[in-house]
């Protein structure tokens, strides 16, 4: 029969059974180590995650100037009505005609007389708050850059195409819209950012 050896006083000999030597926990060093790795596998990943963040954004921003852009060309025929889409002052005022920037949001709205400004409120069928992040929206191109007037049975008043181009400064990735005289929208990614 095997005996255990322990080399330690009889009064605290019952702590030198076998069945007591289970230790729980971590050693100070590895908790060092497993921290030290965590924060290396963070540093590594917080721009790639940051990168992430600013290309979801720039991709939802786009994608709901887009909708509201095919919204305002189906809404301008089933009203039989001119739709406009301007870039917005406030939530009920579309800002100056030649306002290239559209980072403070846009309405879209029934225009009768096809002047590219509110006539009622209760024209307004959508309305985009300012746009989050430093996401900045330019219009180019258009004879009006500051809104388009989509006619009831297709294209634009007056006839003009353009692009939306959606950038975050400091990163060189963006999109852009591009709006055909016929008044189709269609979206890219694009590289010429600042």
């Amino acid at each position: 029969m095997l005996m255990d050896i322990c080399l330690v006083p009889r009064r605290a000999q019952s702590c030198c059974s076998s069945r007591d030597f289970s230790f729980r926990g971590f050693t100070l060093i590895e908790l060092m180590v497993t921290l030290s790795v965590l924060a290396i596998l963070l540093g590594i990943a917080a721009p790639s995650v940051r990168q992430f963040i600013i290309n979801n954004r720039l991709t939802s921003q786009a994608n709901g100037l887009l909708a509201d852009l095919s919204r305002a060309r189906s809404e301008a025929g089933a009203r039989h009505a001119p739709v406009t889409v301007c870039a917005a002052e406030d939530e009920d005022t579309c800002a100056a005609a030649d306002a290239a920037n559209w980072e403070s949001g846009w309405i879209v709205f029934v225009d009768a007389d096809a002047d590219g400004a509110v006539g009622n409120a209760a024209d307004i069928i959508r309305y985009v708050a300012p746009l989050e992040g430093e996401t900045t929206v330019v219009s180019s191109s258009f004879s009006n850059v500051g809104y388009l007037t989509y006619r009831p049975f297709g294209g634009f008043s007056p006839q003009t195409s353009g692009t939306f181009t959606f950038c975050v400064p400091g990163n060189a990735n963006g999109r852009e819209i591009g709006v055909s005289t016929i008044g189709r929208p269609i979206i890219k990614k694009i590289d010429t950012c600042s």
